[in-house]
């Protein structure tokens, strides 16, 4: 040690800190990389998810009370007015189904999709025959078609709708907790790799010292 000229050793000993400090920033950002990555599944797909689906059931209980209307009234201006609302109502759910299915990332929510999407196209097709006959005048059948298998999709599909929730909700909730989980090992990460850092510094300067008296 003595051999080696008093610029190498300071020289050598500020690179050790300055290695140090490079590890610290390296596993900062991998942490805060892992963190930024939870935040925009729960931004970016988990909660947008859960908003557009809540919009999408809520479209779908307005259609069901549409339908409602339609059964228990004879006032063809009225019927009217129903089934244009309910057209308009057709486009909107189109539209918000357009803008979830992007959303999907894991095959487990598109099975899910994929079975609400079966649902509801039984369910159109038994809407078609219920306004058909409610609109010929027998309301009587009408008001059995919507109580009886109508009903059962119905219930079905707003069944696999909360599961998709339930789904995205899990999935924001796991994030959150892994992200606070980051958060604390990153913490504790940099606490620990500055306490080693001010130990080296400290026995690098100790022994630079003494290698400079002897």
């Amino acid at each position: 040690m003595k051999n080696i000229k008093i610029s190498t050793r300071i020289l050598g000993t500020f690179g050790i800190l300055v290695a140090l400090l490079l590890a610290m920033v390296a596993m900062a950002l991998m942490q805060f990389r892992s963190m930024q990555d939870s935040s925009e599944v729960i931004t970016g797909k988990a909660l947008p998810s859960v908003e557009v689906i809540n919009t999408l059931n809520t479209d779908l209980v307005r259609a069901r009370l549409l339908e409602l209307r339609h059964v228990n009234n004879t006032d063809p201006a009225y019927i009217a007015d129903i089934e244009k609302q309910f057209e308009q109502l057709q486009h909107r759910l189109a539209e918000e189904k357009n803008i979830y299915e992007p959303l999907i990332v894991t095959d487990q929510e598109r099975q899910l999709y994929t079975q609400f999407l079966s649902e509801r196209e039984r369910y159109v097709a038994l809407h078609n025959k219920l306004f058909e006959v409610s609109r010929s005048g027998d309301k009587e059948k009408a008001k059995e078609l919507l109580g009886a298998e109508s009903l059962t999709v119905y219930n079905a599909s707003s069944e696999t709708l909360k599961k998709l929730i339930k789904y995205n909700s899990d999935a924001a909730k796991k994030e959150t907790s892994a992200a606070v989980n980051v958060y604390s090992q990153a913490v504790t990460m940099l606490i620990v790799a500055a306490v080693i850092a001010v130990l080296v510094a400290v026995i690098a300067g100790i022994l630079l010292v003494r290698s400079i008296r002897a």
